[in-house]
């Protein structure tokens, strides 16, 4: 496999399969910085699923009726999303692991 279907296949980590829909993952600027390590904009894609099943179970969201619309709106509302940094870092990360080996170091 070619570096090029290595970052593609990396990329498609970030659009959440949630109830059958292919959700991806809005992108975010942490401004101000949030405190919550979920909110930050760096979160992996499971973290984010998992607060994201978190926040819609705490505020009666529910993830099954709605669009990918909705569900990436609400993942705004909620802070949760990636900033280019956490992007560019797990990109990197997923090529270095599927290519060396190794990781990055958070």
């Amino acid at each position: 496999m070619d570096s090029s279907q290595i970052l593609w296949k990396g990329y498609q980590r970030f659009i959440l399969n949630i109830y059958g829909k292919q959700v991806p993952i809005p992108h975010r600027i942490n401004i101000p910085p949030d405190p919550h390590p979920r909110r930050q904009g760096k979160s992996s894609p499971q973290d984010m699923l998992k607060q994201l099943k978190e926040d819609a179970t705490e505020q009666n969201f529910n993830l099954q009726t709605a669009s990918v619309k909705e569900i990436q709106q609400f993942m705004r509302g909620n802070k949760l999303g990636l900033d280019c940094s956490g992007f560019a870092f797990r990109m990197l990360d997923y090529l270095l692991l599927k290519t060396k080996g190794k990781r990055l170091k958070s």
